[in-house]
């Protein structure tokens, strides 16, 4: 009876020692240089390959990433600065994207649309999108603009 007691203690107190790790929760990365986290996914495997003139240090991640995944987390932290990326040879390439929504001018009574996936913020092309008070639709062009 004593050996059960004691073991139920040992295993309770493994439990506590390690609960500030299970509290901590996925790393934040709002106001983390851009490129840091592209080292920190290279460091875990990700074959990333950019240029330090298209990532400069200054750039910093605006808003934290809904994806977990590596691929997707760059594409999404990436995408907040008009940056993409292009597989190749097994390689993740930086590239220039698409401008970002925000800093995009339309012209003086265009609206500006862009559809995007929800898991990796990737533009998707041909989307339908359908205005019911005006009872219009337009389909995105391969730019992934209407």
């Amino acid at each position: 009876m004593r050996s059960r007691a004691l073991a139920i203690i040992c295993v309770m107190a493994g439990l506590l020692a390690r609960a500030p790790a299970f509290a901590q929760g996925p790393a934040s990365y709002v106001g983390k240089p851009v490129r840091a986290v592209l080292e920190d996914l290279r460091a875990a495997g990700a074959p990333l390959v950019y240029s330090s003139s298209l990532v400069p240090e200054r750039l910093r991640v605006e808003r934290q990433p809904r994806s977990t995944e590596p691929l997707a987390l760059a594409r999404e932290i990436l995408a907040q600065h008009g940056l993409a990326i292009e597989e190749s040879a097994g390689a993740w390439l930086v590239v220039r994207g698409a401008i970002p929504a925000a800093s995009a001018t339309p012209p003086h009574g265009a609206i500006t649309l862009t559809v995007a996936a929800a898991e990796d913020g990737a533009p998707l092309a041909d989307a339908l999108v359908q205005l019911e008070a005006a009872r219009s639709s337009a389909t995105s062009h391969p730019a992934s603009t209407c």
